[in-house]
């Protein structure tokens, strides 16, 4: 599901130019509060930014007055070789966000890896962050600019196991 930015934050202007919203959703029982959050790709700012409630008031969503780089592009490959974000929370405040990509250093146009690409892996892969506590703070793999991924090692695993089939 995607959504549109101007039915989410009350405080959208020209300046933000917000892309491919990608909502999520839990629902807090021990503190009887719903928690909204959409991550957006700027395409002006280039990154990707979190946008989550405050509160939900008569079923009104009231946005928090401030936003999130929860996904920097510097960290990433040469443009275009990575998918929009997605995002996904629970009803415990455990959530991720997640791109197939690469990483800082990689640039296939040019068939080039180079570190920091070169020291964590120059293939595309799953790249992905979590968070426990609704979004608040991500983290990963510090090593790999807090970004989990698939190892080299598992993909060649999974596909020599293929082979083997």
């Amino acid at each position: 599901m995607w959504i549109y930015p101007t039915d989410v934050i009350p405080y959208y202007h020209c300046g933000m130019d917000l892309w491919a919203g990608s909502p999520g959703y839990g629902y807090d029982a021990v503190n009887d509060e719903p928690h909204i959050s959409v991550v957006y790709e700027d395409w002006t700012r280039t990154g990707s930014f979190l946008y989550t409630s405050e509160v939900v008031e008569e079923g009104y969503i009231i946005m928090e007055y401030n936003e999130r780089l929860v996904i920097n592009s510097n960290h990433l490959g040469a443009y275009g070789y990575s998918s929009k974000t997605i995002h996904s929370m629970n009803d415990n405040g455990q959530g991720l966000i997640g791109i197939i990509g690469i990483f800082a250093g990689n640039d296939p146009d040019n068939e080039s890896c180079t570190p920091p690409a070169s020291n964590i892996t120059c293939n595309k892969t799953a790249m992905f962050k979590i968070t426990d506590n609704w979004g608040q703070s991500w983290y990963g793999d510090h090593s790999a600019f807090d970004f989990y991924y698939i190892p080299d090692e598992v993909f060649d695993n999974i596909l020599s196991a293929i082979h083997s089939i």
